[in-house]
């Protein structure tokens, strides 16, 4: 397999195989694909070279889901899946999905419906339960033939296909399995030498929850499909707790807290969670350096149910509060993206990091405990070895603040290349009073006493898993 040279010193420091990192920089192909339509619509498209065998391996997962096409017209997953496998002998399809019952089933799909809408011999699909107590299986992985992967924040679920409209009342939006708001979040298409890494991970992670070994697909390198970027370093970051014989894995928080520190420009974060302490912490010191970087955050406005506001959302009020104490030198902004007239603000599901507009890190971890220690999750770091206005990352970083703003892409990234910042460029917009997308302050609400008790619990944010007479200890305040 063909792996990337180290290039320089600062790569060197930065990617640690076996710290931060599960190997040594692979190359990679591949396009960023933003928001659910586009990244169901490429799939549909990719799905068709399928030979041998497809990984989808989630969180979540709803055989109902329509996969669009540029023609307009839209396929149910299940359709699509049973008409690859009659069509094509070779072909078998491994899906893999968290056990996430009785936590979330009443806003899934049944189990024993999605089985029976897949039933084939050659389609299996398993609901994933061998896990620590409260941890998940959060992964966003699609493998195709060990050649085309797809991995960011998008599950194949209902209440995903939105696109960068964000209409309140889009046509292609589901709500069949609760409420639809609408949802902002980012999915990589990758292909070359990492995309068999990440085979080999789905691959474990198959091993993991079901003892059973497959072995490798061998790729076909002929893609057909176009690229945005050609030949990049990246690295995967995994997240894996102790389980039986499978040992603890901890490179994604490690990642993050390196990324972080290398920074001398800029941090851009999306995040739909940020309850981490170790996180805040890092930031915060960089925000209180002179000469640090500027750090910039886009997040929802709100969580949703009565929990989750109590728990993760005052959790991140705490930690953005931390931030704003430690701006010093006037380098931070924390924003929500907003819609005019709408009732419900986007939803803010994804989960990026860039720094430097060198580094780019997206995948399925939150900043959360749970997504540092206690879930399965995986995340991919490039290094484009550039820090320019011409980068990937900068015109990746003015493609999202236009969707956030209702501005063209190159107007945003000729914005950036004038400001020479983000925080400028972001205010530079918010100053216009025709503008009609926002990016609004994010204040931090009060919290209640509900929201005090809870917090006392270690499970609200656990960072590892729980043993049944721990956790009733943990329940009664002993």
């Amino acid at each position: 397999m063909e792996h990337a040279p180290y290039l320089g010193q600062a790569e060197e420091e930065l990617f640690k195989p076996g710290i931060n990192c599960w190997k040594r920089p692979a190359l990679a192909n591949g396009s960023l694909l933003i928001d659910g339509h586009a990244y169901y619509r490429d799939l549909r498209a990719t799905l068709m070279h399928a030979e041998k065998r497809v990984f989808i391996q989630g969180w979540d997962f709803c055989t109902e889901v329509e996969l669009p096409a540029d023609d307009g017209t839209s396929v149910r997953l299940s359709d699509l899946l049973l008409n690859l496998v009659e069509r094509k002998p070779d072909l078998e399809i491994k899906i893999l999905i968290w056990d996430s019952r009785p936590y979330y089933q009443r806003f899934r799909e049944p189990q024993e419906q999605a089985r029976e809408r897949l039933s084939h011999p050659r389609i299996r699909i398993v609901f994933d339960a061998c896990l620590p107590t409260f941890a998940s299986f959060h992964q966003k992985l699609v493998v195709i033939d060990s050649n085309i992967a797809f991995i960011g924040g998008i599950d194949l679920t209902a209440n995903r296909l939105d696109d960068i409209h964000h209409r309140p009342k889009n046509s292609v939006n589901e709500m069949k399995y609760g409420p639809f708001r609408p949802i902002h979040d980012v999915q990589l298409r990758l292909t070359g030498p990492l995309a068999q890494d990440l085979a080999e991970l789905a691959r474990e992670n198959w091993l993991r929850a079901t003892g059973v070994h497959l072995d490798a697909v061998r790729p076909n390198l002929n893609s057909p499909l176009k690229s945005e970027f050609k030949k990049t370093p990246v690295v995967i970051s995994r997240t894996r707790a102790r389980w039986r014989s499978w040992s603890e894995v901890r490179e994604i928080e490690s990642l993050f807290i390196d990324l972080i520190r290398s920074a001398r420009d800029s941090i851009y974060i999306e995040c739909q969670y940020l309850s981490s302490r170790t996180i805040a912490d890092a930031l915060a010191k960089k925000l209180a350096q002179k000469r640090g970087p500027e750090v910039v955050i886009i997040t929802g406005r709100d969580h949703q149910g009565w929990w989750e506001k109590r728990t993760l959302g005052v959790l991140r009020n705490r930690q953005i509060a931390k931030l704003h104490v430690n701006d010093h030198y006037g380098r931070l902004g924390v924003y929500y993206p907003s819609l005019p007239d709408c009732e419900a603000d986007i939803h803010v599901h994804s989960k990026l990091i860039f720094v430097d507009r060198r580094y780019v890190c997206i995948g399925s971890a939150n900043l959360t405990n749970r997504s540092l220690g206690l879930d399965s999750e995986c995340c991919v770091t490039f290094d484009f070895e550039t820090n320019s206005s011409e980068s990937v990352p900068t015109a990746w970083c003015a493609t999202l603040l236009g969707e956030h703003l209702g501005r063209e892409a190159q107007e945003v990234q000729d914005e950036l290349k004038r400001t020479r910042s983000i925080l400028k460029t972001i205010e530079s917009y918010r100053r216009d009073e025709n503008q009609e997308r926002m990016l609004c302050e994010f204040m931090p609400e009060e919290e209640d006493r509900y929201a005090r008790w809870l917090l006392n619990k270690k499970w609200a944010d656990p960072l590892e898993g729980l043993r049944g007479q721990r956790l009733f200890y943990e329940w009664i305040g002993l």
